[in-house]
C-alpha cells in the first residue's frame, strides 16, 4: 500500500522506484458520507458508487511532490 511518509520519501530518494498515491483517510471520510447520506435519505444504496472514489495515481520520482501522505 503506497502513500506513507516513508515510501514518498524512498521514491524521492531514489530507493523506491514507485508507489501509489493512497489517502485512506480520505477514503474514510468519503465512505462514512456515503454511509450517512445513504442513511439519512440524501442518497439510496442502488446510487452509492461500485468502484473507486478517487484516483489512487502511480508516484515515481517526477511526481512524487504531488502526493502528500497520510500515514
Amino acid at each position: 500500500m503506497g502513500g506513507s511518509a516513508a515510501g514518498i520519501g524512498a521514491v524521492k530518494s531514489g530507493d523506491l522506484y514507485g508507489t501509489i498515491c493512497y489517502r485512506p483517510y480520505d477514503e474514510g471520510a468519503m465512505a462514512v458520507q456515503m454511509m450517512h447520506d445513504v442513511l439519512t435519505g440524501k442518497a439510496s444504496s442502488s446510487s452509492a458508487p461500485k468502484t473507486t472514489f478517487y484516483d489512487t495515481p502511480g508516484i515515481t520520482v517526477a511526481n512524487a511532490a504531488s502526493c502528500v501522505p497520510q500515514w
